[in-house]
C-alpha cells in the first residue's frame, strides 16, 4: 500500500475501496459491459466505445497505480526537503518517474483495445465485429475468412507500432524526460503531431458516432437491467446450474493451457533466435515460426470460436479448441522470449565438455527456462478463464453460454448471478496465480 495514502484521512479505506472497485471492474469482459451499455444508449459503436473505456479505465487504474507504488522515494525526499509544497513534489519527484511507464502503458492498452475492438461489435453492432456476425448468420465463410485476414493484418501493425513506440519511451533518454520541456508552439513537429492528433479526434468522434445526449437519457429498460442486477437470483437451481457452468468454464480453460502450452514448446525453440543459428534456413525457420505467433495471436479468441462451432458443433469443446488456439500463439511468443533471455554462461560451459546438443539443452536451458513456463503457463490460465467466461457468445459453450441465454432471455437476475460468480472466481484466479507466479521467478 502506498506511504501516501497513509498521511491522508481515511486514506487507507479510500486505497482498498479503489483497488476492489478496480479489480471488479476489470475481471468483467468488454462483451459483458458492451451488453449491458446497448440497453443504456442502443446499438451501434457509441456502445462499443462507452465498453473499451470502462474495461479501460479498470486496466490502466491498477498499472497505474502499481507503477506509483513502486516509484523511487529518494527523488520525493529530496525535494520535499526544500520546502516544496504538495503540487511541486508531484511535478519535479512523481511525473517524471511515471510519464514514461504511463505512455508505455496507454500504447499497450490501445494494442489490446484493438484485439477487443473486433468482437465487441459481437453484442454492441458497429465495427467489424459486427459484420463478422452478419456473415456467419448468412453462411458467407468466404467473407468471414476475408474479415480474419484484414483484423489479423491491422493488429499486427498496431501491434508493431504501439511495439516500436513503447521501446522508444521505455529506453528513451531520461535526461530529456527529467528536464523542463520546452513550450509546444517553439517545435514546429509538435505542432504538426498536434493538428494531426487533433484531425484524427475528430474523425474518431464521427465514426463512433458518439452522442453525449444518450448517456443523459438512459431508457427505462436500463433502469430495470440494474435493479435487476442489484437483486441477484439466489434460487438454489438457478445457482447451482450457474455453479456447474463455470466449472465447466474452468476446466475448459485448464485442458486449452495444457494443449496449447506443450505444443507451444517445441515451436518456441524455433522462434528464439540464439537457438535457430545464423544460416539461411534457421532464419528462415525463425521468421516463420514467429510469423506464425504473430498471426495466430493477432486474432481473437471468439473469432476463432464460429470456425470450430461449424466444424465440432456447439459446445465447450469448441471454446477449448479456440482457446487452445489463442494460447498456443501468446504462450508461444512469451516462451521464445524467455529462452532469448537465458545466460548464456551456462549453455557455454557445458558445450566446451563435448556435450551433444540435447545434452547442452537439458543441463543448460532446461534449467534457466522451467520457472518462468510454468509462471507464463500459470498467467496464461488466469487469463483464458477470462477469455472463457465469454466465447460462450459464439457457441463456445461454459458460464458464456449461459450468460448469453439469461441475456437473451432478458433474465437480468440470473444473469447478475452468473457475473457475481465470474467476478469472483476471476478475483481468486487472479490472487492465486500472482502469488505463484511470485514465488517461481
Amino acid at each position: 500500500m502506498p506511504t501516501a495514502m497513509t498521511r491522508v484521512p481515511g486514506g487507507i479505506v479510500i486505497y482498498y475501496v479503489m483497488r476492489t472497485f478496480l479489480n471488479v471492474v476489470r475481471s468483467i469482459d468488454t462483451i459483458i459491459w458492451g451488453i449491458i451499455v446497448i440497453v443504456w444508449v442502443g446499438l451501434g459503436p457509441f456502445a462499443g466505445l462507452i465498453a473499451l473505456t470502462i474495461h479501460s479505465v479498470a486496466a490502466l487504474g491498477k498499472l497505474f497505480s502499481e507503477e506509483i507504488e513502486h516509484i523511487d522515494a529518494g527523488p520525493i525526499e529530496a525535494v520535499t526537503s526544500t520546502g516544496a509544497n504538495l503540487l511541486q513534489v508531484i511535478r519535479y519527484a512523481v511525473l517524471p518517474q511515471i510519464y514514461p511507464p504511463f505512455l508505455a502503458y496507454t500504447l499497450l492498452r490501445w494494442d489490446i483495445n484493438m484485439r477487443s475492438a473486433t468482437v465487441v461489435g459481437f453484442v454492441a453492432g458497429g465495427g467489424i465485429g459486427f459484420f463478422v456476425v452478419e456473415t456467419i448468420r448468412k453462411g458467407g465463410y468466404r467473407e468471414y475468412a476475408a474479415a480474419l485476414w484484414a483484423v489479423a493484418v491491422v493488429v499486427i501493425i498496431v501491434d508493431y507500432i504501439s511495439g516500436r513506440w513503447r521501446q522508444r519511451i521505455l529506453q528513451g533518454d531520461t535526461k530529456t524526460v527529467l528536464s523542463e520541456p520546452r513550450p509546444f508552439y517553439t517545435s514546429v513537429r509538435a505542432l504538426i503531431y498536434l493538428a494531426l492528433g487533433a484531425a484524427v479526434f475528430v474523425y474518431c468522434w464521427n465514426a463512433t458516432q458518439i452522442d453525449l445526449r444518450k448517456l443523459f437519457e438512459p431508457a427505462p429498460t436500463f433502469v430495470r437491467l440494474v435493479g435487476d442486477f442489484i437483486s441477484i437470483d439466489l434460487a438454489p437451481e438457478v445457482v447451482d446450474t450457474v455453479v456447474k457452468q463455470m466449472l465447466i468454464t474452468i476446466f475448459q480453460a485448464l485442458m486449452a493451457t495444457t494443449l496449447g502450452g506443450l505444443l507451444a514448446v517445441p515451436f518456441s525453440f524455433l522462434a528464439a533466435r540464439n537457438l535457430t543459428g545464423h544460416g539461411v534456413l534457421p532464419r528462415v525457420i525463425y521468421y516463420a515460426a514467429r510469423s506464425l505467433f504473430n498471426i495466430l495471436r493477432s486474432i481473437e479468441a471468439l473469432l476463432y470460436v464460429a470456425i470450430f462451432v461449424f466444424w465440432v458443433g456447439i459446445g465447450p469443446f469448441a471454446g477449448m479448441l479456440a482457446l487452445a488456439i489463442t494460447t498456443f500463439a501468446l504462450i508461444g511468443k512469451l516462451f521464445s522470449e524467455a529462452i532469448e533471455n537465458i545466460d548464456p554462461g551456462p549453455l557455454e560451459a557445458i558445450t566446451a565438455t563435448g556435450a551433444t546438443r540435447l545434452q547442452a539443452v537439458v543441463y543448460g536451458i532446461l534449467p534457466q527456462i522451467i520457472p518462468p513456463f510454468i509462471s507464463y503457463a500459470i498467467y496464461q490460465w488466469d487469463i483464458n478463464i477470462r477469455i472463457s467466461t465469454i466465447i460462450g457468445f459464439a457457441g463456445g459453450g461454459g458460464v458464456g453460454l449461459l450468460l448469453s441465454t439469461y441475456f437473451g432471455m432478458l433474465q437480468y437476475h440470473k444473469a447478475g448471478t452468473v457475473v457475481a460468480l465470474i467476478v469472483i472466481v476471476v478475483t481468486v484466479m487472479d490472487f492465486a496465480s500472482a502469488r505463484i507466479r511470485q514465488k517461481l521467478v
